[in-house]
């Protein structure tokens, strides 16, 4: 049996299921979900014509992926083509600071063939290098909250992205000119390379937070079912595995594309830094094409709001209200409340009640793992271009001194290799 099956959604804003909602459209948007609802013979509810589980089925039948949309896997291509991209450069970034031209290098950044010099263009040191690479990933990883919620409340998650597209795609340009021999050798290059890599910071932080969300949205499979598959089994085809069997393509290529730090840093080192750019910049400009082709084919959610600018009005309440005593201790959250706020004396209108603060409160509490990120980024990258400095003072033979740099994606690749064949 096909299990490609698409249930209609109507799209709301993510305030729909607070207290602030149009009762009449939730009330007709109720009633179109029940006229589609019915019953089998044996007694199974059915809804748009799914046979769903009964509370037994959900215990004992094996559950299953549904039948995924070819875009979920063309989006996992552009994902690849965005990360191979970011990492194919982000690998070379601390030498082409750090470093200067090679003395018997060709004027590019690279070296004589089999020389002990490190591939260099600008000569900054160690503390700059550090300064601009730390910088460039505060960037990207920060500003992705920013425009998420401007694709939320905004623009749209599929405009966000051809915009980040747009502008990551001249800041690679702009990159491959600032690495040009006659550029490198005038002197000049800080500049141009400079605006290009904060560019670059900004494109990726456009893309990144809206393409996962956009795959997502591409899933069929909206409520469990049961089907009979091919070999006369009865599954539940689960909404949860549908979207785990693409996101695990979409992580392994996110990984793979991290990979290509590997030829460009070998790049960089025997043919120049205009070659290492312009690697990831022709991978890069395969996706105007691809998203072209993409979009009249994808579900594109539009804009449904964000929540995120409620979030900030409780946590407001709350440390207006002497929150900031009660950090980690219990009652920490009820001042948040809009119950808690009225029954005080607050005469103000809330667009959210208290679940929404409970809601928040549990979000708060599984980040709670997040606080243990600091130590593992110190571990991870936070010496910054320290430690690329103590690898070029290394006996190389010849190899590019940044490949160690590549150690850790080439790991979670053999990792996520491993899960597939583990799914198997």
């Amino acid at each position: 049996m096909d299990t490609g099956t698409t249930i209609p959604t109507i799209a709301a804003p993510v305030s729909a299921v607070r207290a602030s909602v149009d009762e009449a459209a939730l009330n007709e948007k109720t009633a179109a979900a029940n006229a589609e609802r019915g019953v089998t013979e044996d007694g199974h509810e059915t809804f748009h014509g799914l046979v769903l589980p009964t509370e037994e089925e959900k215990s004992t039948l094996r559950r299953i992926a549904g039948q995924m949309p070819s875009t979920c896997y063309y989006l996992c291509a552009v994902e690849f083509a965005e990360r191979a991209s970011y990492y194919g450069c982000n690998q070379v970034y601390k030498n082409f600071i750090r470093a200067p031209l090679p003395p018997d290098g060709n004027g590019s950044g690279a070296t004589a063939p089999g020389s002990e010099y490190t591939a260099g263009a600008l000569g900054q040191g160690s503390v700059v290098a550090t300064a601009m690479t730390e910088a460039f990933k505060f960037l990207a990883y920060a500003l992705p909250v920013y425009f998420g919620w401007l694709a939320d409340t905004k623009y749209g998650r599929f405009k966000m992205i051809c915009w980040g597209v747009a502008v990551c795609g001249l800041a690679h340009i702009i990159m491959i000119i600032s690495s040009l021999p006659p550029v490198l050798q005038s002197g000049k290059a800080m500049g141009p390379f400079a605006l290009s890599l904060y560019m670059l910071s900004i494109g990726a932080a456009q893309f990144k937070p809206n393409i996962s969300p956009t795959l997502i949205d591409q899933s069929p499979h909206k409520v469990a079912h049961v089907i009979t598959d091919k070999n006369g089994e009865r599954v539940i085809v689960d909404p949860e595995e549908s979207i785990n069997s693409v996101m695990l393509w979409f992580y392994l290529l996110i990984n793979v594309g991290s990979c290509f730090g590997i030829p460009t840093t070998y790049l960089a080192k025997l043919v120049g830094y205009w070659a290492a750019y312009l690697i990831p910049t022709i991978l890069y400009l395969l996706l105007p094409p691809l998203l072209w082709y993409l979009n009249p084919r994808l579900v594109k959610q539009p804009p449904g709001g964000s929540d995120l600018g409620n979030v900030f009005k409780v946590l407001g309440d709350i440390f207006a209200h002497g929150g900031l005593k009660r950090i980690g201790r219990k009652g920490f959250w009820e001042a948040g409340k809009p119950s808690v706020r009225k029954a005080a004396g607050s005469t103000k209108d809330y667009e959210y009640d208290d679940q929404f603060v409970n809601d928040v409160r549990r979000t708060f509490q599984a980040c709670g793992i997040f606080l243990f990120s600091p130590i593992w980024q110190i571990n991870d990258g936070g010496l910054g271009a320290a430690a690329n400095a103590l690898s070029a003072g290394m006996d190389t033979n010849g190899i590019p001194n940044d490949l160690f740099d590549n150690l850790n994606p080439v790991s979670i690749v053999i990792s996520k290799c491993s899960t597939f064949i583990l799914r198997r």
